[in-house]
C-alpha cells in the first residue's frame, strides 16, 4: 500500500503548469481553442459579463461547451496563472543534473 500525502507536492504543481502551457501551444501557427478562450477572456478582463465572453468565442470558432468551461476555470484562475507566469516560472526551476 502506497502512503498519499494530503498536500500536492510541487512537482506535480510543476507537471500540472508544463501541461497547461503545452495545452496553450501553437499548433501549426494557430492557439488551440483552449488558449483562445483564454486570451479572449483576459483581452475582455474580468469585469466583461459572460455572455459577451462566451459570444466573442462562439464567433471566433471554439465551441460554446469549450469556451464555457474555460471561461469557468479562468475565472477561478490567479492572476499569474491568467497571464501564464506560473508555467514560466516552472519552466525555469527545471533541476540542473551534474556532468
Amino acid at each position: 500500500m502506497s502512503k498519499q500525502s494530503p498536500k500536492r507536492s510541487p512537482t506535480k504543481a510543476a507537471k500540472r503548469a508544463a501541461v497547461k502551457a503545452k495545452a496553450q501551444a501553437k499548433q501549426n501557427g494557430k492557439l488551440g481553442p483552449v488558449a483562445q478562450v483564454w486570451a479572449i477572456a483576459t483581452k475582455l478582463g474580468a469585469k466583461a459579463e459572460r455572455k459577451e465572453v462566451l459570444a466573442a468565442c462562439v464567433a471566433a470558432g471554439i465551441n460554446p461547451a469549450t469556451a464555457a468551461t474555460q471561461l469557468y476555470r479562468w475565472s477561478k484562475a490567479s492572476a499569474a496563472q491568467r497571464n501564464g507566469k506560473v508555467a514560466a516560472k516552472a519552466q525555469k526551476e527545471e533541476p540542473v543534473t551534474a556532468k
